[in-house]
């Protein structure tokens, strides 16, 4: 006769507790390694005259807008190449997060939030369990982090 296992049961609440505690130990570190960075290569002064406002209005909206810089500066482009690489197969493969809508929307990324949106509505009929985490660390957290490196 076979043993049966009992299963460990996890509820909602205690992984949502679990994602905000991790969000916030990286939002912690994230902005220590910004500020750092921006103290050893004294590259703060766009933030200091746009404050939050032009922070959130260049990640989540007008993303285009630098792409005068991009042009003086190509380079611009390796850091979001590389973490598009890297999150990519770490979206399908681990997370099996699935996008909806038009192909060219999955390369929205964060601008307009149109990449999280249709991930949202290509899966939330599917109730994988996996996709607010994935979301928010294939979308949000692994960019960034992967970026700063």
């Amino acid at each position: 006769m076979a043993k049966t296992r009992k299963r460990l049961k996890i509820t909602p609440v205690l992984v949502a507790l679990n994602i905000l505690v991790l969000f916030i130990i990286v939002i912690f570190y994230v902005t220590r390694l910004i500020i750092y960075y921006n103290k050893e290569h004294n590259t703060n002064k766009s933030f200091k005259e746009n404050k939050w406002g032009g922070l959130v209005s260049q990640g989540l909206g007008t993303s285009m807008l630098q792409m005068p810089n991009i042009v003086k500066n190509p380079r611009i482009w390796i850091a979001p190449i590389v973490a598009s690489a890297i999150t990519g197969p770490i979206a399908t493969c681990v997370f099996r997060l699935e996008m909806n809508g038009a192909p060219i929307n999955s390369g929205m990324g964060t601008c307009g939030l149109v990449g999280p949106i249709g991930i949202y509505t290509a899966m939330q009929s599917s109730g994988s369990s996996a996709m607010w985490p994935g979301i928010v660390m294939v979308c949000f957290i692994l960019p960034a982090i992967l970026t700063l490196i």
